[in-house]
C-alpha cells in the first residue's frame, strides 16, 4: 500500500480539508485587515502555500510504526505496533490450533508456528516439536487441548513464549469463529493476569485462523474491548504489545483504534 493511499485511509481528506479552511479564514482576515499588501502577494506565494498545507497533511495523516494508548484511570497501556511478532521474544503469544501442531508440513511457513520452527529453531521442526511435548507433559496435558489454553515453552537464547491454542483443525484447514474467540479471549485474559506479567505480546489474535470469515480489522476491535473489559475487572498486564504483520496492517486500524480507545478512556 503507497504512503498516498495510507495517508487518505488514516484521514487525510479531513486533516486536508482543516488545513485549507485555516489558512483560507487567516488570508481572508488579512485581506480585509491589509488590503493593500495581500493584493501584491504573486500568485506563485500562493501556490507554494497551497502545496506547503497539502503536505503537512499529508504527513500528519501517514500512520506511524507505533502508537499507545494509556488509560486515564487505570494503570495499564495498549501498544499497536506494526512488524514481526516474533521479533519480541520475551512474552510473545502465539496461535496455534488445539492440536498444537508444530510440524511445518501441516501448519505451513507462513503460520505462526511455521515461522517460529524457521527464526528461533532454524528449520528444525523436531526441535520444536520436543520443546512442545516436553512442556506439554511438564503440565500433565495431552492433545487436542482445550480452547484458550497457553502451553508455556522456553525458546532457544532465553526465549519466552506460550502457544495459545484456539483453533480447530478440519480437512479444509484451522477455523475459528466469533464465540470461539470470545471464550479464549476471556481464558486467555485469566491466565496471563495469574503470571504477574510487566508486558505481554501478541498478534492480531483470531485473524489468521479465520481466512475469510473474519476481517483482521474487526478481529482487533474485538481483541482491544475484550483486553479492555478484563483490564476493568482488575489489571491483566501493565502494556498489551498488539503487533501487526504488514500484511494484515490497514491504516484504517489505527484511525478506528484511535477513535474507540479514546471513548474509552484512553489517552494517545
Amino acid at each position: 500500500m503507497g504512503a498516498l493511499t495510507e495517508a487518505y485511509h488514516n484521514g487525510l481528506a479531513g486533516r486536508a480539508y482543516g488545513f485549507v479552511t485555516f489558512v483560507g479564514t487567516a488570508v481572508g482576515i488579512s485581506s480585509v485587515a491589509f488590503p493593500d499588501e495581500t493584493g501584491d502577494v504573486p500568485w506563485q506565494i500562493w501556490l507554494a502555500l497551497g502545496a506547503v498545507v497539502l503536505l503537512i497533511a499529508v504527513v500528519r495523516s501517514l500512520p506511524g510504526s507505533s502508537a499507545v494508548y494509556v488509560h486515564e484511570q487505570g494503570n495499564w497501556s495498549i501498544e499497536l505496533v506494526r512488524g514481526n511478532l516474533l521479533d519480541y521474544d520475551n512474552g510473545c503469544v502465539i496461535t496455534a490450533d488445539r492440536s498444537v501442531s508444530t510440524l511445518t508440513s501441516d501448519v505451513g511457513t507462513g503460520s505462526l508456528v511455521g515461522q517460529v520452527s524457521q527464526q528461533w529453531y532454524d528449520g528444525s521442526d523436531a526441535a520444536l516439536t520436543a520443546e512442545i511435548q516436553q512442556a506439554l507433559a511438564a503440565s500433565s496435558r495431552s492433545t487436542p487441548v482445550n480452547l484458550g489454553e497457553l502451553v508455556s515453552f522456553g525458546g532457544p537464547q532465553g526465549k519466552r513464549a506460550w502457544l495459545f491454542c484456539l483453533a480447530e483443525r478440519t480437512e479444509h484447514g484451522s477455523r475459528t469463529t466469533w464465540h470461539d474467540l470470545s471464550t479464549a479471549y476471556g481464558r486467555l485474559w485469566e491466565q496471563l493476569r495469574a503470571g504477574n506479567l510487566q508486558e505481554v505480546t501478541c498478534p492480531i489474535i483470531g485473524a489468521g485462523f479465520a481466512g475469510t470469515n473474519l476481517s483482521a480489522r474487526g478481529t482487533l476491535t474485538f481483541l482491544l474491548l475484550s483486553f479492555h473489559g478484563s483490564s476493568l475487572e482488575r489489571r491483566v498486564t501493565s502494556r498489551l504489545r498488539i503487533v501487526i504483520h504488514e500484511s494484515d496492517f490497514d491504516p484504517r486500524m489505527y484511525r478506528s483504534a484511535r477513535a474507540m480507545l479514546a471513548e474509552l478512556g484512553y489517552r494517545h
